[in-house]
C-alpha cells in the first residue's frame, strides 16, 4: 500500500489494519520493520532512520517503551504468569 505523500507499507493485514510483521517507508527515507497489531505499532521492531542508523525499539499500542518502561512491563509480565500459575494449581 502507497499513500500519495511517499509513505508506504509492505506487510501483513487484518480487517484492514496493518497487522502481523511489516514495513513502514516514511517519505523521508525512515524505515520501521516489525510487528503491528490492530493498525498500530506493538511489538519489536527496527527503525532505521535516513542515513541507514538503526535503532531496536518496542512498542505496545503505539505507544514506544522506554527502558524503565520495558523493565516494569516484564514484571507485570512475570507476576501475571506467577499469578495464572497459582490459578492453575490443584490442591490434594
Amino acid at each position: 500500500m502507497s499513500w500519495p505523500n511517499g509513505s508506504k507499507y509492505e506487510g501483513g493485514y487484518q480487517q484492514d489494519k496493518k497487522h502481523g510483521e511489516g514495513a513502514f517507508t516514511w517519505p523521508d527515507g525512515r524505515m520501521y520493520c516489525g510487528q503491528w497489531r490492530n493498525g498500530q505499532l506493538d511489538g519489536s521492531g527496527v527503525l532505521v532512520d535516513a542515513d541507514g542508523e538503526e535503532e531496536d525499539q518496542t512498542w505496545v499500542a503505539g505507544q514506544r517503551l522506554n527502558d524503565d518502561n520495558q523493565e516494569q512491563q516484564q514484571l507485570q509480565q512475570q507476576q501475571q504468569q506467577q499469578q495464572q500459575g497459582q490459578d492453575t494449581e490443584v490442591e490434594d
